[in-house]
């Protein structure tokens, strides 16, 4: 469950910002290969990466499909920050990252599959 201070936007959009973001870099795109794909500006992009722009939901479900991910995926660091608020070493905090990183990679990996399954 994620803690309720995530709802807040100051917390929430610059949460989505960075994992889309990541997102971005791990599919070797640019920000603006990502805006031509979304039918939006560049400068948008930057913005919502940034935290300083609110992607609306509509804007939010594009950039998923883009991407292939769940909508969930774009809240996913939310886990991540309990685990770095927390009272575990910076090994350990690494560790535990490094784990939930790679359940989501797993997941990501059998969503395409299924997704894959589904269109066959």
């Amino acid at each position: 469950m994620y803690k309720e201070e995530y709802i807040f936007p100051d917390k929430l959009y610059p949460l989505v910002g960075h994992n889309i973001c990541q997102l971005r870099k791990r599919y070797r795109m640019t920000q603006a290969q990502l805006a031509e794909r979304l039918g939006l500006d560049q400068k948008q992009i930057s913005l919502i990466e940034n935290g300083k722009a609110k992607p609306g939901l509509s804007v939010c479900l594009r950039i998923a499909n883009v991407f292939q991910v769940s909508i969930d995926r774009l809240l996913f660091g939310a886990l991540q920050m309990d685990i770095l608020c927390s009272n575990l070493s910076g090994s350990e905090q690494e560790l535990v990252t490094n784990l939930l990183e790679d359940i989501n990679q797993y997941l990501l990996f059998r969503e395409r599959d299924n997704h894959c399954a589904d269109s066959s």
